[in-house]
């Protein structure tokens, strides 16, 4: 199921709910990419978005961070660490699964033999990819960037 953006997501800053915005759809994309062997050639494409954009997205929110004085940016920082390492080892999973069945661009010529192997590695990988995905935005959002809001809120005024 979607994850679709709600308002009380919003930490108050433009740029980092529109960060927020463009993460939930990657997410989105991903889970669509997990949905059938037709579309799993797609998952290496849109998790190594959502790597790059999440590096380049934790690294405006700790500078707006450090920029207002947020007094919680050292465990910030520290969550967005162990976050990154998640997904740098999850994508390197990713690539060793996809070079097991012959690379990306092989993945769209599907017989019986490669939809099993399809389905048992959308079955092994789509669990961890969905629960990250709602543990990673939704509970990361929620729990530790929209407490942020007040020093936004006030730093803009």
């Amino acid at each position: 199921m979607p994850v679709v953006w709600r308002e009380q997501l919003a930490v108050g800053d433009p740029q980092i709910d529109q960060d927020h915005r463009y993460l939930l759809c990657l997410f989105n994309c991903i889970e669509l990419s997990l949905s059938s062997a037709e579309t799993l050639g797609h998952l290496p494409l849109f998790f190594g978005q959502l790597l790059e954009y999440t590096c380049e997205h934790f690294q405006r929110e700790e500078a707006l961070q450090a920029r207002v004085g947020y007094p919680a940016l050292a465990e910030h920082r520290s969550a967005h660490a162990r976050i990154v390492e998640m997904l740098v080892e999850l994508d390197g999973g990713l690539q060793r699964e996809f070079a097991l069945l012959g690379g990306v661009e092989n993945v769209a010529v599907i017989d019986g033999t490669r939809r099993a192997a399809l389905d048992a590695l959308r079955a092994r990988l789509g669990p961890e990819l969905l629960q990250l995905a709602r543990e990673w935005v939704i509970e990361h959002v929620i729990r530790m960037d929209k407490p942020m809001e007040p020093w936004l809120r006030r730093a803009a005024c």
